[in-house]
C-alpha cells in the first residue's frame, strides 16, 4: 500500500463527514436506525457572530447532531439550518455535479440493512454490484446524498480493531472536482495526504448511481480510517455548482481533519493549507476545542478542528450516548387526520394545485408563486398564504404522487421554524389523510399559544376537504 506522504507535510486524521438536512428527523432515522450508527451528542448552541463567520452566511441559527459508527474519532454531523433557509439540492443532483458528491458505508450485516432500508422507502438505484461477500449498492438519503453501502470493508486489515459495538462505520467520500490535477495537488500538499495504493472506484462502478457508461479519472487517498476520493468527469461532463451556492445548501456541506492532543498542529495544518492556495474563515475558539474552515482554489471546503479529551469529545459528539433523543429545529408537533370516501389519486389532485387549495383551506388565500408548467406544485415550488396581515411563503421540498407532500416555511414571520407534511395512505377505495406540521415559535413562550390557534385551521381544512369531496 503506497502510504508515503513527502516528509515536510503535515497530515491529520479525516474525523468527520458534515451534512446539512432540511428535516433533521428524517437524516437521524436514515443514518440511526436505518444503516444503524450510533447517537451521540446535539446541539442548539451553534447561532451567532461565530457560526455565521464560519459558514460565511448571516445570522446563521442552527441545531447540530452527532452519530459515529464503530471507530474512534470518527463521526456524522448533521445541521439542520433555521435561519438562512438552505437551499434545496437540484432534482437533476448526481455524482457529476461539482462539489462533494458521494460517501460511503461499510455494513457488517448488508443484507439485512439493504431490507430495512428498503422497508423505510430508500431502495437501491441499482442491483448490487460484485461478487457475494465483495458487493456494493448505493442509496439516497433523504436530503438526496449518495451514500454507497459496502459489503467488504475497503480497509480491511490496515486499520485498528472497532473501538465500540457497532456493525457500521464511515469509509469514504468523494469529491468531484473540474480540475483533477489542482485538487490532488492541494490533497498531497495542503492536506498532507497519502496515496491509498488502490483505487476505490473503476467506470464499471459508476452504474450504482445510475450513470452507467461514465467515464471518469480518479485518485483516492487515505486518511487514518477514512478514503477520499477525487473524482474528475468525462463523460458525462461535470456540471458546475450554482452561481449562489453556499456552504450550508442541502448536501454534504463539507469533511473535518482534527487533532485530540493540542491545538498546535491545527494551526500549522492550516498555515500548509494557505501555503497552497486556500483561504480561512475566522478562527472558533474556547478553552477545551475550536476550528476553522478552510477552502480551496477549488471551492472545496475543509474543516480543521481540535477538541481535547474526554469532556470536549463528549460535547463534540465523538462517544456514543445511550440515549437516542435528541434537539430538534422545532419544539411543538401539530397532528390531525381525517378519513374521505375517495381514492388517494382524487384528492392528490387538490394537494398540488394552489387554485383548488383554495377550496377547502382554512389557513388563509393561497396562490402559486414558482410552479411547473401546468400550474402544479412539486419540488421547488413556491406558493403564498395570505390571512389578513400575515403573509407566508412555502416551499415544497417533496413530493410522493398520491402519496406524501412536504413543504417547508421560507418567511418565518412568528416562527423560528416550520415544516409540514400531508399524507395520503389508501386502503379499499378510503384514504386516510394526515397533516403533521412541526414548529418553533420566534418568541419565548409563544409555541403553545400558535398550536391552540393553528391546530383548529389545520383540522378544519381537513374537514373541508372532505366534504368536498363527498360532493
Amino acid at each position: 500500500m503506497e502510504n508515503q506522504k513527502p516528509a515536510s507535510r503535515l497530515s491529520l486524521p479525516l474525523s468527520q463527514i458534515a451534512l446539512s438536512t432540511i428535516d433533521l428527523r428524517r437524516s437521524d432515522a436514515f443514518w440511526r436506525e436505518g444503516l444503524g450508527f450510533l447517537p451521540s451528542a446535539t446541539s442548539r448552541m451553534f447561532r451567532g457572530p461565530t457560526i455565521s463567520n464560519l459558514m460565511r452566511v448571516e445570522d446563521a441559527k442552527t441545531t447540530a447532531r452527532w452519530l459515529i459508527g464503530q471507530d474512534e474519532w470518527l463521526q456524522i454531523e448533521i445541521w439542520q439550518f433555521e435561519n438562512p433557509v438552505p437551499r434545496l439540492l437540484p432534482q437533476d443532483h448526481a455524482p457529476n455535479h461539482i462539489g462533494y458528491s458521494r460517501c460511503g458505508v461499510w455494513l457488517k450485516n448488508f443484507e439485512a440493512t439493504l431490507q430495512r432500508l428498503e422497508a423505510m422507502g430508500y431502495a437501491a438505484i441499482s442491483v448490487p454490484v460484485g461478487e457475494a461477500e465483495d458487493r456494493r449498492v448505493c442509496v439516497r438519503d433523504p436530503d438526496g446524498i449518495y451514500v454507497e453501502l459496502f459489503e467488504r470493508d475497503p480497509l480491511a486489515g490496515q486499520i485498528p480493531p472497532p473501538s465500540y459495538d457497532c456493525d457500521v462505520a464511515l469509509r469514504s467520500v468523494t469529491l468531484t472536482t473540474p480540475d483533477l490535477s489542482a485538487s490532488c495537488k492541494f490533497a498531497e500538499n495542503g492536506l498532507g495526504l497519502c496515496a491509498a495504493g488502490f483505487e476505490l472506484h473503476a467506470d464499471e462502478h459508476e452504474k450504482l448511481w445510475g450513470l452507467e457508461g461514465a467515464s471518469c479519472s480518479r485518485k483516492t487517498y487515505v486518511s487514518a480510517k477514512m478514503l477520499m476520493e477525487v473524482v474528475q468527469y468525462h463523460d458525462p461532463s461535470p456540471v458546475s455548482r450554482h452561481p449562489h451556492t453556499r456552504l450550508i445548501d442541502q448536501g454534504i456541506l463539507n469533511i473535518a481533519f482534527g487533532e485530540s492532543r493540542s491545538v498546535k498542529p491545527i494551526r500549522a495544518l492550516e498555515d500548509q493549507t494557505i501555503q497552497y492556495g486556500a483561504l480561512a474563515t475566522e478562527r472558533m475558539v474556547t478553552p477545551l476545542g475550536g476550528c476553522v474552515y478552510v477552502t480551496d482554489e477549488q471551492g472545496f471546503s475543509f474543516e480543521l478542528t481540535w477538541a481535547s479529551r474526554f469532556l470536549a469529545q463528549r460535547i463534540a459528539g465523538y462517544f456514543p450516548i445511550k440515549s437516542a433523543k435528541f434537539h430538534t429545529a422545532d419544539s411543538v408537533t401539530i397532528e390531525c387526520q381525517t378519513e374521505i370516501d375517495a381514492p388517494a389519486e382524487a384528492i392528490w389532485a387538490h394537494l398540488i394545485d394552489s387554485e383548488r387549495m383554495n377550496a377547502w383551506s382554512a389557513a388563509g388565500s393561497i396562490s402559486g408563486l414558482k410552479t411547473a408548467a401546468d400550474g402544479k406544485l412539486g419540488v421547488g415550488s413556491e406558493y403564498k398564504v395570505v390571512r389578513g396581515r400575515h403573509e407566508m411563503v412555502m416551499q415544497v421540498v417533496a413530493c410522493e404522487p398520491h402519496r406524501e407532500i412536504r413543504y417547508r416555511l421560507l418567511r418565518r414571520g412568528p416562527f423560528d421554524n416550520l415544516a409540514g407534511e400531508i399524507q395520503l395512505r389508501e386502503a379499499s377505495g378510503r384514504t386516510r389523510v394526515t397533516w403533521v406540521v412541526h414548529f418553533r415559535g420566534k418568541w419565548p413562550l409563544t409555541s403553545w399559544l400558535l398550536k391552540r390557534l393553528l391546530k383548529p385551521r389545520y383540522q378544519q381544512s381537513l374537514d373541508n376537504l372532505n366534504k368536498l369531496l363527498q360532493k
